[in-house]
């Protein structure tokens, strides 16, 4: 059952470290434009659309959380055994 289980959660990203960082490094972009979506309409000059930012900076932590991936400010990273 764990092996089957293994090969359902594989993915092409699983086998190249490079696509995968190619893909984190899009996550961690998309991760800093919601961010500063967020400052912009909730804390510089707040907005209607502030909730609609916080809400899509809880679902791109998911996001990031299951695909792995760190993010910085200048980079991102990921980590096969869990760690950054």
């Amino acid at each position: 059952m764990f092996y089957r289980m293994t090969n359902m959660k594989s993915t092409p990203w699983d086998a190249q470290p490079e696509e995968r960082a190619a893909k984190c490094a899009d996550l961690c972009m998309l991760n800093d434009f919601w961010e500063f979506q967020q400052g912009r309409n909730c804390l510089n000059r707040p907005t209607s659309l502030c909730s609609v930012y916080k809400n899509g900076l809880s679902s791109m932590d998911v996001v990031l959380t299951v695909a792995e991936c760190t993010c910085n400010s200048t980079s991102a990273s990921y980590s096969d055994d869990g760690s950054a």
